[in-house]
């Protein structure tokens, strides 16, 4: 992330969505129940340094430039573990409960993301990102 001007956060409760339970979890398990609560129900952005503090992103880069060849480092990092074992890897620190959805909650994250009003808040929000 871009160490002046980057932000992250968890925008749904603003755009009329439900956070998704596997990011949920994810949330929990580097943020904590309590913070991972407050991101959500506030829809909380974090600066890029806060966002490094509490551990949601992993490092910061000084100079846009250097953004996107970070990036491609660390996809090279990646590629050298098979995706099958990263995956099984990471799967050790969700919590299965959060992933196991039913069809009736699939359907409904789906009809949510295709709600008008939804795409119309998600329109603005997308809008007024490209103003800044």
């Amino acid at each position: 992330m871009l160490a002046n001007t980057g932000v992250i956060g968890i925008p749904e409760i603003k755009l009329g969505m439900i956070v998704s339970p596997k990011i949920v979890s994810g949330l929990r398990n580097v943020l904590g129940n309590r913070i991972t609560e407050l991101a959500i129900i506030n829809g909380t952005a974090y600066k890029s340094l806060d966002a490094l503090q509490i551990g949601l992103i992993d490092e910061l880069v000084e100079h846009k430039e250097d953004l996107l060849k970070r990036a491609i480092s660390k996809a090279d990092e990646f590629a050298v573990v098979p995706r099958n074992f990263r995956q099984e890897a990471k799967s050790l620190f969700v919590n299965s409960e959060y992933l196991e959805m039913s069809q009736e909650e699939m359907d409904k994250h789906f009809e949510m993301f295709t709600n008008d009003v939804v795409v119309a808040k998600v329109n603005q929000f997308l809008e007024s990102k490209k103003k800044n």
